[in-house]
Order: C-alpha cells, then sequence, then structure tokens
C-alpha cells in the first residue's frame, strides 16, 4: 500500500513536465551569461503558472526559488521570480473565485492598516509585496489536500541543486549578482558559502528547513534511509561551509527530530548507533580532528561577550528595542513600510522588524491574517513533534535575520503550515 502510494506521488509528473522544470532552470542560470535566457525562463515559468495543476505549479516555484537572486536581467534589476508570484496570485485567484471570507476580511484588514501607515510612510513597493506574499500564501496552501512529499522533495532539490551549482563555480559571474562574503582579517578573509543566497545566514535557514524535511519524509516511509543519509551529508556540509555560528548550533534541531523520530518508531537500535555515532563525532570535533569545524569552533572561542558572540546583533538589538521604547507610538504603529533602517543598519531580527515597520497593531492584525490562513486545514491526527520541526526552526533563526522584506519567507510559512499539516506515521518507518 505504501509503496503504491509513494510510485503514484513521483509518476504524477510527465517527463516532459520535469524536462521543463530543468530548462526553466537552465536558462535562469544562462542568463547570467545572455538575459534573453533569462525572458525566456520568465516566460516558461509563466506559462507553467497558467496552464499546469496547482500542485505542478508550487512545485516549480519551489525548485527555482533559491535562484531569486540570478534571476534578473542585470544584477541591480527587479527579479524575475517577484513578478511570478504576483502573476500566480492573479491566475489562481481568479480561477477559484472563491476565497474565504475571513481571509478576505483579515486581509482587507491589515491593507486598511497599511494604508494609514502611508501618512507615517510610503513604499508602495513594499507593501505590493507583503500583501502578494500574504495572499500567494493563502492560495498555496488553500489549493492543497493530501500528501505534499512532491512539494517537499523539490524545495530540497532546489536547495541541493542551486547549492551544487553555486559550490562547483559553474556560473563565473555568480559573484556579480551575490557578492562575497568572508570571515574578516582575524581568518585570513576565508570565503564562506551561500550557495545562491547573498548572505550565509538566510541562505542557512534554508539548509536547515531541508533536513527537517528529510527527516520527516524518513519518519513517514517517503523517503529510504539510503537516500536520506545522502541528502542530509550534502545538506550539513553545506551547512558547515557558511562558518555561520547560527547554523552550526541549529544543526542540533534536526538531529534531535531524528532521534525523536526513531524513538516513535520504536526503532531503538537505530537510535543507539546514532548517539554513539554523534558522541565520537563530538569528541574528535573538540579534539580538532575535522578541520571543517575548526573555524567554527575558533569564533565560538573568540568571542568574550554577547556582542561579539553575535557578531554585533545585541547591539543592534539593543538600539532598536530603545528606540521603540523611548518612542511609544512608533511602538504601537510602527514607522511604516518606507521607513528608514535605524542608524544605518538592519536589525537582523524579525521580531524588531515587525514592531519598529508595523507596530504592536499591524503586527497583531499580520499575526490574525496567519492564524486565519493556518485554520484552512485540519489535520485529523494527534499533533506530533515532527508536524513543529519547521516552525520552531523559523522561530528561532528568524531571531538573527531580517526576513520581513527578504524573498523566501513565504515558501518558510507555506512549508511550516504543510508539515504542521501533515499525517505523521505514529509506528513504523521509512523504506529499507
Amino acid at each position: 500500500m505504501n509503496a503504491t502510494r509513494t510510485r503514484l506521488t513521483i509518476t504524477s509528473f510527465k517527463s516532459k513536465e520535469l524536462w521543463m522544470i530543468a530548462a526553466i532552470w537552465l536558462s535562469v542560470v544562462a542568463g547570467t551569461f545572455n538575459n534573453l535566457f533569462s525572458v525566456a525562463a520568465f516566460l516558461l515559468s509563466a506559462a507553467a503558472i497558467v496552464f499546469w495543476s496547482e500542485e505542478k505549479t508550487i512545485c516549480m516555484l519551489m525548485f527555482i526559488m533559491p535562484l531569486t537572486n540570478i534571476f534578473k536581467m542585470s544584477p541591480s534589476s527587479q527579479s524575475f521570480f517577484t513578478y511570478l508570484i504576483l502573476i500566480y496570485v492573479i491566475a489562481y485567484a481568479l480561477k477559484r473565485q472563491n476565497i474565504k471570507m475571513a481571509f478576505f476580511v483579515s486581509i482587507v484588514c491589515f491593507c486598511l492598516f497599511l494604508l494609514f501607515q502611508v501618512v507615517l510612510s510610503m513604499h508602495i513597493l513594499r507593501l505590493i509585496k507583503l500583501v502578494t506574499n500574504l495572499c500567494f500564501i493563502y492560495l498555496v496552501l488553500d489549493s492543497r489536500s493530501g500528501d505534499n512529499k512532491n512539494v517537499f522533495l523539490f524545495y530540497i532539490a532546489g536547495i541541493i541543486v542551486s547549492s551544487s551549482m553555486a559550490y562547483l563555480d559553474i556560473v563565473p559571474n555568480l559573484v556579480n549578482y551575490i557578492g562575497e562574503q568572508d570571515l574578516g582579517y582575524h581568518f585570513d578573509h576565508l570565503a564562506r558559502f551561500s550557495g545562491t543566497y547573498p548572505d550565509p545566514n538566510y541562505y542557512a535557514i534554508n539548509v536547515i528547513i531541508s533536513l527537517c524535511l528529510v527527516v520527516l519524509l524518513n519518519h513517514n516511509g517517503q523517503l529510504s534511509n539510503l537516500a536520506s543519509t545522502a541528502l542530509s551529508g550534502i545538506l550539513v556540509v553545506f551547512a558547515l561551509l557558511t562558518y555561520s555560528k547560527s547554523a552550526f548550533l541549529m544543526l542540533v534541531l534536526p538531529l534531535l527530530f531524528l532521534l525523536y523520530s526513531k524513538i516513535k518508531q520504536r526503532k531503538y537500535f537505530i537510535f543507539l548507533v546514532l548517539i554513539a555515532v554523534g558522541a565520537v563525532f563530538a569528541v574528535n570535533m573538540f579534539a580538532g580532528k575535522i578541520e571543517i569545524l575548526n573555524t567554527v569552533l575558533a569564533r565560538f572561542s573568540d568571542a568574550d561577550d554577547a556582542s561579539s558572540l553575535t557578531t554585533g546583533r545585541t547591539d543592534l538589538w539593543m538600539d532598536y528595542f530603545n528606540y521603540l521604547l523611548a518612542n511609544p507610538l512608533t511602538l504601537l504603529f510602527g514607522k511604516g513600510l518606507g521607513a528608514d533602517i535605524l542608524n544605518s543598519h538592519a536589525a537582523h531580527n524579525t521580531y524588531l522588524d515587525l514592531l519598529y515597520y508595523l507596530g504592536i497593531v499591524g503586527s497583531l492584525i499580520l499575526l490574525y491574517v496567519f492564524h486565519v490562513i493556518g485554520k484552512l486545514k485540519k489535520r485529523e491526527s494527534k499533533s506530533n513533534l515532527l508536524n513543529k520541526s519547521v516552525w520552531i526552526c523559523i522561530i528561532v533563526m528568524y531571531f538573527f535575520l531580517s526576513e520581513l522584506f527578504y524573498f523566501d519567507w513565504r515558501f518558510h510559512i507555506i512549508i511550516a503550515f504543510l508539515v504542521n499539516n501533515t499525517e505523521i506515521k505514529q509506528v513504523g518507518g521509512g523504506e529499507l
């Protein structure tokens, strides 16, 4: 029964559709050499959105999402991916024509609040993007029913394939689109890997989410132990190559979810093996025998206070926190989407961004929109810790990232909701 369902899920894509997704991906990459390929990728993607089913469309978008920063006419231009999301929202809103009243009321309230904020500061593009993203999340989740394996696999594949392309240096001018990150003179300007993202930390959260999805798919018997091990190994290496302290610490979460999975599956022998392997790994790590980790550990040992440990983030947080306390109207209503960042520095904290730009009132309305979206689908079985895995990653890692105006948060939220609504097998395991 399970094997049959897995085969049907895999073959739900026709070969020509998979080839088209591959052609879109290759065209986006080729667009860094000649922007005519970017235009071709955009037209193919737009056609897929209009003519394909919602399942296949969202899988395609999940796969090419990591290429957002290079899906452009030029390094400084607006990404074509932004327009694809707008096309998706318009196309499926017209196709469906039955927007649920609760969501309609919540999004109208949010729009009215944003219009009220125009007197404070105005940024039309951010306003359109924010509302479009919320509508996109709603339309995707409202259409989802049944198995989400394909969506998860395409997301994982998108992260791994795009990261591999960046690691192999296939695109010589990739640096023109994403820049370069290094660890500064203390570490001889050692380059930090960030896939196709400008910032290693924003890249890392996608790797951690992918690892959580691998654990979930393996737990539900939708990904073999061999495939899960291979994918996890690749993703862990990519995470470590960022030399990110937060990414290093967050790798503990997928491991804990994996151990939890084995306990729930009653695979106690595998659980003990994982503990033993983890112990050996930890001993060798602290002994300095794992070269890739020595730099990360050195970054921790060199930190002598909270500021250096968080790479200056705590100082920024206090600046924003003190500003909000000193300006109660801003704390209540925000400074508006067009407000300049404080002291020429972003908060590097999504929650402070929400308070700074939207205030308590706007943030509560936004949370209500998410609450309405979350009630679209209800899981039949009892909630499992694995259902919360992606939410936990988001809640923790958004504490160190300014995601409010970034391009990938909409996909993080979609995946978190889908994982939350996924039926988790209580007993049983993955393929052998």
